[in-house]
């Protein structure tokens, strides 16, 4: 049997490993991985606390984010993949003074058999189906990360079995990546880095695409190393007149996402813009005009990019923050006939349409969108009505096949009563 290796940095002996049967590989898990194990623990006497192993369960955690005591965090990252080894646990990195009632005493040392089954990367997706896994090579600084709009500078290193598809240094905003070729999962993850952090990126699925890596693959690694990024400005960090300047430029750049059809990173610019306007409210006549227009102008942007998203709903919250400020706003009021269209709420498509031909009389547009809604509310209408005449007729062809009542068990009839059947002898 293995010499029993202190793992703690403090060299306190407060967590012991053995290794009883060796993993494969050189690789361990890291930090925000998740792991997945077998474990059988003990007291100092021999008594069973717990083990997933006899239950036949594999338990899983993700590693280092406090999840487990502070022992297992040490001991399962030293660890290889098929690894069977043996953990003493003082308290002090397991239950402390407290335990955990009723199994575990106060002050208790542990003992722990542990096997690593396998791991998987921090997983990063937005679905959180692993397509977009993490494993940190190198600690960045600080605590802050690149945001929406941020210029990150890095180099990057795409690669698949040893071969390199992709390397070079790059600078791009967050949100524009696409615009220098760099895949979208590779974006998502600079957005959890730091500083000088370096992490190879694995991607998968739909992230496993774009114009550098080979069009065969399923899944690709990139290793990621962010030099240096630089936040977009806050709100706060601004006076008036940078936010003016800086909105005109904003909403240019939206539009220039908007028109290529890049609806997502156009929104970001649109959404900036309405986010310095919203709560300005200059008493010069000229600024308050140039700060009216812009704003409104971003959230009729917004009600549109929404709209070519789908994103009903959302349109129709713009258009009425517009209508709110502007009552006869007719390309407000228009957007939110097609949005309520889109979403067979008809009367109030019909009312919006109405609404924008009285305000502009000759609009084409209105109104071949009123026609349409009052067609579509026609149709609803009568598949309304021929539902509920189907309806009706089942339950008059119910109530016909009920006029003639059968007799509750022990009540008599008036059939039965008056015809030859007698009550039964007393």
């Amino acid at each position: 049997m293995a010499t029993p290796v202190d793992l703690t940095e403090e060299k306190d002996g407060g967590v012991l490993k053995e290794v009883l049967r060796e993993g494969e590989g050189d690789s361990s898990p890291c930090e925000g991985s998740t792991v997945y194990v077998y474990y059988h623990g003990t007291l100092e006497d021999g008594t069973v606390f717990d083990s997933s192993k006899d239950r036949g369960e594999e338990f899983k955690f993700q590693l280092g984010v406090g999840q487990v005591i502070k022992a297992w965090d040490i001991g399962v990252a030293s660890m290889k993949k098929g690894e069977l080894c043996r953990l003493t646990c003082k308290s002090e990195y397991a239950y402390g003074e407290k335990g955990s009632p009723p199994k575990i005493p106060p002050n208790a040392t542990l003992f722990f058999e542990v096997e690593l089954l396998r791991w998987s990367f921090e997983d990063i997706s937005p679905d959180k189906d692993e397509s977009i896994q993490k494993r940190i090579i190198t600690k960045g600084e600080m605590y802050s990360n690149p945001k929406d709009l941020s210029e990150c500078t890095l180099h990057l290193r795409g690669h698949h079995n040893g071969q390199v598809f992709d390397e070079r240094d790059v600078t791009f905003l967050v949100g524009e990546a696409v615009l220098k070729d760099v895949p979208e999962g590779v974006e998502i993850a600079v957005q959890t880095m730091k500083k000088g952090e370096k992490a190879e990126i694995i991607l998968k699925g739909k992230y496993a695409s774009g114009p550098k890596i080979p069009a065969d693959l399923k899944e690709v690694s990139y290793t990621v190393t962010l030099h240096n990024f630089e936040k977009a400005r806050e709100s706060w960090e601004m006076d008036l007149d940078e936010k003016l300047e800086t909105g005109e430029k904003d909403k240019a750049r939206g539009t220039e996402h908007f028109k290529a059809g890049r609806f997502n990173q156009a929104l970001k610019y649109y959404e900036r813009v309405h986010e310095f306007m919203k709560n300005e409210t200059p008493t010069d006549e000229e600024k308050l005009a140039k700060r009216n227009a812009l704003h409104l102008s971003a959230l009729l942007n917004m009600s549109l990019t929404h709209l070519k998203m789908d994103e009903h709903l959302k349109c129709i919250a713009n258009c009425e923050e517009i209508i709110a400020m502007d009552g006869k706003n007719v390309k407000a009021i228009f957007r939110r006939g097609q949005a309520k269209l889109s979403i067979k709420e008809y009367d109030d498509a019909v009312e919006d349409f109405t609404k924008c031909v009285e305000l502009e009389p000759d609009n084409k547009a209105a109104q071949s969108q009123l026609r349409i809604a009052k067609a579509k509310r026609r149709a609803q209408l009568e598949k309304e009505k021929h539902l509920y005449k189907n309806m009706f007729a089942k339950l008059s062809e119910a109530g016909a096949d009920d006029k003639e009542e059968k007799p509750e068990e022990g009540v008599w009839t008036n059939k039965e009563s008056s015809g030859d059947s007698k009550p039964e002898s007393a």
